[in-house]
């Protein structure tokens, strides 16, 4: 497993490959928020969206959770969720410390202690930040390339960034590169044109079947047709499925997705219900909820904290707006 990351001014894109293969793609900016901790003061609350308006020092954010708070109230809260449309970024008060191999409060079995004790100091010591009430930043996690590296055991790291590889020798990382060329970087690894394969919308299946993506704003389709296959329904949407899942991984996308199955006989439901549950875990895909409609559209959540390398990569068309078309009749409106 190697690790591309790649600088583009303030931008970090990461690629995660395998035997010349694209496995998972994200994104990082220098300095972002997302995972930083941080002390606000409650300003008021938008009924219309149900939600607390909070100053923390540097910006302002939305806290959507349902409980009753006062203006002028103290939060200590986690930013949880970046948009990149200038939307406010939302917080929680489920406060997690993310370190390198380690959070607090552990989740799991504990590889570093250390760690884990040098984040359990910072936690305790938010009791006293709260009495200060001094607004602003209390914790920032380390790099996402990081924890990125540590957690999927990658092996290697090829980047642009002098910076970035020294971060890397210095958690005792030895198979480092610098490539300042980007399609050099995919050309050692022989990966062709990677940034199409994250963009495209059409896949096509060794039996003839193929898979079409649709990108919405309020959620993510997947259509499986059978095309020109002569295997069973059954056969093509679990390969489908194996494609679909990689898919997600590679664009990096989040929220709602729907997958248009071919539709199966009634006895099949359940145990397809069961291998679709089985390869979103064996993926590492955090899903909410997952289910299978009488029409066989299947619905799963996934957990989103900003948008995904393929949302990035994509510029909507000035003339359609992204939505395919153009008014055909000028009917003396000025479209």
């Amino acid at each position: 497993m190697l690790l591309v990351v790649y600088r583009e001014g303030k931008l970090l894109l990461h690629f995660l490959t395998r035997y010349g293969e694209l496995v998972k793609t994200s994104y990082e900016e220098e300095g972002e928020l997302l995972g930083s901790i941080y002390l606000c003061r409650v300003e008021g609350f938008y009924k219309n969206l149900g939600a607390y308006l909070l100053n923390c020092g540097e910006f302002r954010a939305l806290l959507q959770d349902g409980k009753e708070r006062k203006e002028g109230d103290y939060l200590i809260v986690k930013v949880k969720k970046l948009l990149r449309d200038k939307r406010l970024p939302k917080v929680s008060e489920e406060v997690i410390l993310e370190g390198l191999r380690e959070s607090y409060p552990p989740r799991g079995e504990v590889k570093d202690k250390g760690e884990l004790e040098r984040l359990r100091s910072i936690y305790l010591s938010f009791k006293d930040k709260l009495k200060l009430r001094r607004l602003g930043l209390l914790y920032k996690p380390p790099p996402l390339y990081l924890r990125v590296a540590l957690k999927e055991g990658v092996k290697g790291v090829i980047s642009n960034s002098p910076r970035v590889l020294l971060e890397f020798r210095n958690l005792g990382f030895n198979n480092l590169k610098f490539e300042r060329d980007f399609k050099k970087i995919f050309e050692v690894l022989n990966i062709k044109e990677p940034l199409k394969e994250i963009v495209k919308d059409t896949f096509f299946l060794e039996d003839g079947s193929y898979v079409y993506m649709d990108k919405g704003r309020a959620f993510t389709t997947f259509d499986v047709n059978s095309g020109r296959s002569g295997e069973e329904p059954l056969k093509i949407n679990q390969r489908a499925t194996e494609l679909i899942l990689k898919q997600i991984k590679i664009k990096g996308l989040g929220g709602t997705i729907l997958i248009d199955y071919l539709k199966l006989k009634e006895e099949e439901r359940e145990n397809f219900l069961k291998f679709l549950r089985q390869k979103l875990k064996e993926n590492g895909l955090n899903f909410g909820c997952l289910h299978l409609s009488p029409l066989w559209i299947a619905q799963i959540c996934l957990k989103r904290e900003r948008e995904g390398l393929y949302e990035l990569l994509r510029q909507s068309c000035p003339c359609c707006g992204g939505k395919g078309f153009r008014l055909k009749l000028n009917l003396g409106d000025g479209s």
